[in-house]
């Protein structure tokens, strides 16, 4: 026995191959996303960095409140009771209240509030989502084209499909499986008699039977 090729080479890694390229190969929205997330991710950065500061510094002074435990006390005691008298939901459903939150009122050091706020700024800004939204669509819509014999070549095919109107196919292989068979035989009614068309009026064939009979014959001499 000879190994002409390894496993590598076989039909089904090559389609997987095909499959890994495809899902690889961006689209041009998905650039855009890319770039635009990329730069983003400075601002975020450089809004993040800001506040750090800010609250490092002048946030303290601006806002003594923030850190003395008994102006805090008295804040939230003042919302509670605003809240009360409003009753609830009188003032925003919270939004008030949320803005005395008993963590960031009673933190008593500079340098924790000001990175508390400072991770706060990066978790909601960041652009994962803008950047993750469209690989993932990708990656789904690929994978689930791969289970059903369809290959889509990229994300930038993907994205052209949405403007197409007209799907031109091969005919064998793809809507086809190259195995003809005959689904019924039409035979022309003429005034020829039977034998001038080659079928012998002793036989005991149908027209049908007759003109496979004949077809049969031809089929057996070519290779076409």
């Amino acid at each position: 026995m000879r190994a002409t090729a390894t496993g590598a080479k076989s039909t089904l890694s090559g389609i997987a191959r095909l499959v890994s390229d495809a899902q690889a190969r961006e689209a041009p929205v998905q650039r855009l996303a890319d770039t635009v997330a990329g730069r983003f991710c400075y601002g975020v950065m450089t809004a993040a960095a800001a506040t750090f500061l800010f609250w490092l510094t002048a946030g303290p002074q601006l806002f003594p409140q923030v850190l003395d435990p008994d102006l805090a006390g008295s804040g939230w005691a003042a919302v509670e009771a605003s809240y009360h008298s409003h009753g609830a939901g009188g003032w925003g459903g919270g939004a008030a209240a949320a803005a005395f939150d008993d963590d960031a009122l009673l933190s008593s050091s500079p340098l924790i509030l000001a990175l508390r706020l400072a991770v706060d700024v990066l978790v909601v800004a960041c652009p994962c989502a803008l950047g993750l939204a469209t690989p993932t669509a990708v990656l789904v819509a690929s994978s689930l084209g791969a289970r059903r014999g369809l290959l889509v070549r990229g994300g930038d095919v993907l994205e052209r499909l949405a403007a197409v109107d007209t799907v031109v196919l091969d005919k064998t292989g793809t809507l086809t499986e190259g195995k003809l068979k005959v689904l019924g035989v039409q035979v022309a009614r003429t005034h020829t008699a039977p034998e001038a068309s080659g079928i012998g009026s002793g036989n005991s064939d149908t027209p049908e039977d007759a003109v496979l009979r004949l077809a049969a014959a031809v089929e057996s001499a070519t290779r076409h």
